[in-house]
């Protein structure tokens, strides 16, 4: 019993030692939104270059998540953590220092190289520590990682810059990924054998069998439905708030802002439901079906006065999806060892969704208008469902899970 509690101890300690990884990352990636401004106008830039210092660590999320995966089986999570952390910390000082666009660019490379192997090692920590019938909740916070890390770049990103211009950001940042190393080195370590439930530290394995299995297919297309839904909308709403139901664009702005405050909390809470609940599948596929409703309808409210009230529910559903698809994508192999490939596949999905939803969804509403623009965007959330109910997902011992 004894070792018991301390083996549930030591699984969180190493599920908030990524998470606080995860966030020194996401502040990395979504630091040039808040002072893209200033950034044009110190290096004398054009919009077009500046949203590349922004997209390019989607790029390199594509490009590092299946080796992330076959480093992790080869050094293990201490190194390949450390690895990641340093990469992101290299990047980091050469962003500071750098002297125009050209090397700022380069620096957002290395940068994105160390997200890109977060993204899929973080996932990989909480698989290994934690049972999968006890994976929502540590899934669910971890899955708040960029929604904290942008909430948190917006929110001090004005005070930083008044008192140390916009490379502040980047002081900033640095010392967060510092810490976030020292602790990771410090804390995080594989768990015993008889206590490891998905060992993908086994160099034997060829991550490139996950090839083969359907349901990580199906969970990839999920995600990269998802994210093309998703970032289309949180894109492009404020604008809509803005120019068809006349809120100011700062109150706007603030709205989104609050709206993802909020939904930190609730993934969260959806992931301890989801430990508790007798299908994950079937709440997958549910929540994925009103959430095409809520999107359907996200830029055809007839009036101003119904923003607050959407902003409420919309997070739920969001939230839901992504919080599933999290804690459940280690499953659709019945080898745990695997499962840091399946995540990788999983994290292609989502970059590649992030990258095409934004200018796909805003090229829809600039030729056809905003309603317009909901349709392929509730169509995608509705394959969600379709690909969450023809997803096989196995138990520790590789047996089939009914239902």
């Amino acid at each position: 019993m004894e070792k018991q509690l301390s083996m549930k101890r030591k699984a969180w300690i190493a599920m908030f030692t990524v998470f606080i990884a995860g966030i020194a990352m996401a502040w990395s990636q979504n630091k040039i939104p808040p002072v893209i401004s200033d950034v044009m106008e110190s290096l004398s830039v054009t919009m077009s270059t500046a949203g590349w210092l922004s997209s390019i660590f989607c790029v390199m999320g594509i490009i590092m998540a299946i080796p992330a995966a076959g480093l992790m089986m080869k050094l293990g999570l201490k190194k390949s953590g450390f690895l990641a952390l340093s990469t992101a910390i290299i990047g980091a000082i050469i962003g500071v220092l750098a002297p125009n666009a050209t090397i700022l660019l380069v620096s957002r490379l290395i940068e994105g190289i160390g997200v890109g192997l977060i993204s899929v090692l973080a996932p990989a920590v909480i698989s290994m520590w934690f049972a999968p019938e006890k994976r929502g909740l540590p899934m669910g916070i971890w899955g708040s990682w960029q929604m904290v890390g942008q909430a948190a770049t917006f929110l001090f990103a004005s005070v930083i810059t008044v008192s140390m211009g916009w490379k502040g950001m980047w002081w900033v940042g640095l010392a967060i990924l510092i810490i976030a190393l020292l602790l990771y080195i410090w804390k995080i370590d594989s768990p015993p054998a008889d206590y490891n439930h998905a060992n993908m530290e086994d160099s034997d394995i060829n991550v490139f069998q996950v090839f083969k299995y359907k349901s990580v297919w199906m969970m990839a297309g999920i995600a990269f439905l998802f994210c093309f839904g998703c970032f289309g909308f949180c894109t492009w709403i404020a604008t809509y708030w803005h120019e068809a139901l006349g809120l100011d664009i700062n109150k706007a702005n603030a709205i989104v802002g609050y709206l993802y405050m909020f939904e930190i909390a609730v993934v969260i809470f959806e992931g301890w439901l989801l430990d508790r609940i007798k299908s994950r599948k079937a709440f997958g596929i549910a929540t994925s079906i009103i959430y095409a409703v809520v999107l359907f309808i996200c830029f055809r409210l007839p009036a101003a006065s119904l923003i607050i009230p959407f902003a409420i529910i919309y997070p739920f559903f969001e939230g839901a999806i992504c919080t599933t698809f999290w804690t459940i994508t280690p499953q659709t192999v019945p080898n745990p060892a695997l499962s840091g490939g399946a995540l990788a596949l999983l994290v292609i999905g989502m970059n590649l969704g992030m990258v095409l939803g934004p200018p796909v969804v805003g090229g829809i509403i600039e030729s056809f208008g905003w309603a317009a623009a909901t349709i392929p965007m509730s169509i995608v959330a509705l394959l969600c469902a379709v690909f969450f109910a023809a997803t096989q997902l196995y138990n520790e011992s590789g047996e089939k899970i009914k239902g």
